[in-house]
């Protein structure tokens, strides 16, 4: 049985849209131009674990990219800004009226370009609109303690669509700049050597030695009332 964690991340947040003048006049530009600017993308970010014959094993990341509300209309060239594949998407190739694709790459940065074209016969292959999708990478900042312990910070966030500006050696100090400028609690603790996590790494290790530091320091008391006793 699958149990499988998917975040769902709108277009409004990761994408860029622009609309190009078109040849297409009157009634025919109103059609196609309703057609462009109903189209509408999202992808979902699939992780977590999968349970077979009792036993469970990590699913490898991997995103799922949607394009709704293609009609038959227009129709979408997809390009991308890491290979020379193109991609040509009419309505026949979808499934009523929606496209998806898929990728396991996640750890690099990607931007794919949707160009949507006029399909009507007047105006065919006049581009009407443009729209730019960046595809979220693993952010190498979210393994640091200060991000585990902040995943609410922008910087912090497990998967991101554009470089922070913070590195392994910077993370700590910006984090609680912006924890600092928001108003938010400061944790300031580093990754190497402050005293909150060398406690927290380390509490079994010091509760073990602060019991036996206890029983040695008893057993001294105890000994001692014996000698003074006698």
């Amino acid at each position: 049985m699958k149990n499988i964690v998917k975040l769902l991340l709108g277009v409004i947040l990761f994408s860029s849209v622009n609309v190009y003048a078109a040849t297409c006049t009157g009634a025919d530009l109103q059609k196609v131009s309703k057609a462009a600017n109903g189209i509408k993308t999202n992808y979902t970010i699939n992780e977590g674990k999968v349970k077979e014959n009792s036993v469970e094993y990590e699913v490898f990341p991997s995103i799922d990219f949607s394009i709704y509300n293609i009609t038959s209309d227009v129709f979408l060239k997809i390009t991308n800004d890491f290979n020379q594949d193109e991609t040509i998407v009419t309505y026949s190739k979808t499934n009523n009226g929606k496209y998806s694709f898929s990728t396991d790459e996640m750890f690099e940065k990607r931007t794919y370009y949707i160009e949507v074209f006029s399909n009507l016969d007047s105006c065919k292959a006049d581009s009407i609109k443009s729209i730019t999708l960046k595809k979220p990478y693993y952010n190498q900042n979210a393994k640091f303690n200060i991000c585990i312990e902040n995943p609410d910070v922008p910087m912090c966030k497990k998967y991101i669509t554009d470089d922070t500006g913070a590195d392994e050696f910077t993370i700590v100090d910006k984090v609680n700049e912006y924890l600092s400028k928001n108003n938010m609690t400061t944790t300031n603790k580093s990754d190497s050597d402050s005293s909150g996590n060398f406690f927290t790494k380390n509490w079994e290790i010091l509760a073990i030695g602060g019991g036996v530091v206890v029983i040695l320091f008893g057993g001294y008391i105890i000994i001692s009332k014996k000698r003074s006793a006698l």
